[in-house]
């Protein structure tokens, strides 16, 4: 009993500093929130079809750090509309992250094992953001309206917040928790299974383009035999940028080109279509090899284009999910000792309020290292507009200045007689 009222007393006394704390965490994840808003609707160079996906979880983070500011105005009020409202928010929106993170695995999936292109991808759009906002808003919307005469209302004060009062704790860990982990549990499964496949093809890739770069593997009959994998590329226009030209076959080959990804043992032969064909030649002249070449220079160039960017992706996925695991695991934590206990750990519940309110400011910098290229343009571009303001406000300075000093010197002059014509005066002798 004397544990349980000192464990009471520690935390009446931390409650306030965790409070502000979780109202702090939220300002950066705000910040964050409205850069990736701003940037992807306004500058093109950040809509990459990795990017949209972090945009569409963007609005999430909004709606929870709304949730998280509200804090505990409402939580003595448990009836009140503000806490009915909070407690949806956190039902709603909390889990967005994590389903996400899972479109995003399941995009890696499709990609690798189905074959799927950016204009598939984007049709599946649509589906996620069904899954994602309109499958939790159903039960969310619903507890609004569920009571008991023994429990009482299911939302209502927690121990921080608005949401799923204790004695309706078994429904708030199975309806938001328990998802939850189901999607971070499939996610890392996709990432295993897609993994050895991501390394595979990085490896026959860059045995590949080795081979390219090497004029004496060059077999001019129109192929490259090399034990590697084939490799399928599509492009996007927001997405891929233009390939230098180099000649005229390079100019062909940025109009069409196909180099096909597939994995599999024994050899594969890659082909390249463009203007310029490696036809069926026996004795190729210096011009033609010299072209030839130009082409397979080309399609290395474009392989390692390709090869980029899915790693790019791999990248930015994996970033999103190491995110997930540090938001998710404190509060998991937290919420079944509470369960299995009864009472909360002071230190998980200071991680818990640090975490949860910045799931937005770790997708903004997530974002921002996937688009750090354009973050670098944007910036370049903003300070160059400051100063090319500031060399504006100096010569209209300057100006007025000069404007004003030549009106003052006019006005210091006697009426009818300035400097020149002073000057230009005939000098008159004096009268004796």
């Amino acid at each position: 009993m004397e544990v349980a009222r000192d464990h009471s007393r520690r935390t009446s006394d931390t409650i306030p500093a965790l409070y502000i704390l979780e109202r702090v965490c939220s300002i950066p994840s705000l910040i964050g929130s409205a850069f990736i808003i701003s940037t992807f609707c306004t500058v093109p160079t950040f809509r990459k079809p990795i990017n949209r996906l972090i945009f569409y979880a963007t609005f999430g983070n909004i709606m929870s750090n709304v949730g998280l500011l509200m804090a505990d105005s409402f939580l003595h009020n448990p009836t009140s509309p503000g806490c009915q409202l909070q407690a949806f928010l956190f039902q709603t929106f909390m889990p967005a992250d994590a389903y996400w993170a899972l479109a995003m695995a399941v995009n890696v999936y499709l990609t690798f094992y189905h074959k799927y292109d950016t204009r598939k991808l984007r049709k599946m759009d649509y589906i996620y953001l069904v899954c994602c906002y309109g499958l939790p808003f159903v039960p969310a919307l619903t507890f609004i309206f569920v009571s008991d005469p023994q429990k009482g209302r299911l939302y209502g004060g927690a121990t921080l917040w608005c949401w799923v009062t204790p004695k309706w704790m078994i429904v708030g860990v199975a309806t938001l928790y328990c998802p939850v982990w189901a999607s971070i549990v499939v996610t890392f499964a996709i990432y295993i299974r897609a993994g050895n496949e991501i390394l595979h093809v990085r490896r026959s890739l860059r045995y590949f383009r080795s081979q390219c770069l090497d004029d004496d593997q060059l077999d001019m009959n129109g192929t490259t035999s090399i034990n590697t994998t084939e490799v399928t590329r599509t492009s996007e226009s927001a997405y891929t940028k233009s390939l230098p030209s180099r000649g005229a076959a390079c100019s062909s080959l940025d109009d069409s080109h196909s180099v096909s990804v597939s994995t599999g043992a024994g050899q594969r032969e890659v082909s390249k279509q463009g203007n310029a064909e490696l036809g069926a030649v026996q004795h190729p002249d210096p011009g033609i090899r010299r072209n030839g070449l130009s082409n397979i220079d080309c399609m290395c160039r474009a392989v390692h284009e390709s090869n980029s960017a899915a790693w790019a992706y791999a990248k930015v996925t994996l970033f999103f999910f190491i995110a997930l695991l540090v938001t998710w695991i404190p509060p998991s934590a937290n919420r079944m000792f509470r369960l299995v206990h009864g009472h909360s750990v002071v230190p998980l519940e200071i991680i818990t309020v640090t975490v949860l309110p910045l799931q937005g400011f770790f997708n903004s910098l997530i974002y921002a290292l996937t688009s750090w290229k354009a973050c670098k343009e944007l910036w370049t571009g903003i300070v160059a507009t400051l100063n090319t303001t500031e060399v504006n406000q100096v010569q209209s300075s300057r100006i007025d200045n000069k404007f004003n000093m030549t009106r003052l010197g006019s006005r210091s002059e006697p009426p009818g007689e300035t400097g020149s014509t002073t000057r230009l005066a005939p000098i008159q002798a004096p009268w004796h």
